[in-house]
């Protein structure tokens, strides 16, 4: 994950326990019928957003203060085999750059979690779809989906199309709108490519 501007400012690349097994919580469902703190849960959102419109089951929340710190936010993220990973956000970060934060965590998650079954460069770089993920990173006070090769914002964090191939983008809000986008920034839909 990439944070614009933070010059001289360390990142914190805990990734979080990960166990197999464990206490079985919560619902596929995402985050709602769960009581997850609710930065967290803010944070968490918009990337299960994008993730259930490429058509990725979103993982179990158990809500769980591994970090043991009062400034953090974790939970636990759940695969159907029940193995976990630990994503966390600090409380004293911007939303957007915890958005970011969050969507690096779980794109980990998403990648181990599809090894094998399909591919794992969720969410596909539209420029090098058979090479590389986009990269979370926050720039300019949002949360975005980048190429990590040339940095071009591809799409807001939370704002990838909905992957249906009668999608329009206009009926899924997938599709950032051209007078938000930022100079040079393009959207996408999962499926379709460019808009």
């Amino acid at each position: 994950m990439r944070i614009d501007p933070a010059p001289g400012e360390a990142q914190n690349r805990h990734r979080g326990p990960e166990t197999r097994g464990g206490p079985r919580t919560g619902s596929p469902a995402g985050l709602r019928s769960l009581s997850v703190d609710e930065v967290l849960q803010q944070a968490m959102e918009p990337v299960l957003r994008d993730l259930r419109g490429a058509g990725v089951a979103p993982p179990r929340i158990e809500d769980d203060d591994w970090t043991g710190d009062p400034d953090s936010a974790s939970a636990m993220l759940r695969s159907p085999d029940g193995s976990g990973r630990g994503v966390y956000v600090s409380r004293l970060a911007p939303g957007f750059e915890r958005v970011a934060a969050m969507a690096d965590q779980v794109q980990e998650w998403a990648i181990e979690e599809l090894w094998g079954q399909a591919p794992t460069n969720w969410p596909p770089c539209p420029p090098h779809p058979d090479s590389h993920p986009m990269s979370a990173a926050a720039r300019g006070g949002a949360a975005v989906w980048e190429c990590p090769v040339d940095e071009t914002v591809i799409s807001p964090i939370g704002a990838l199309c909905c992957g249906d191939a009668a999608c329009s983008g206009a009926s899924c809000g997938g599709h950032t709108p051209a007078a938000d986008r930022k100079p040079g920034a393009r959207t996408i839909c999962t499926r379709l490519g460019w808009a």
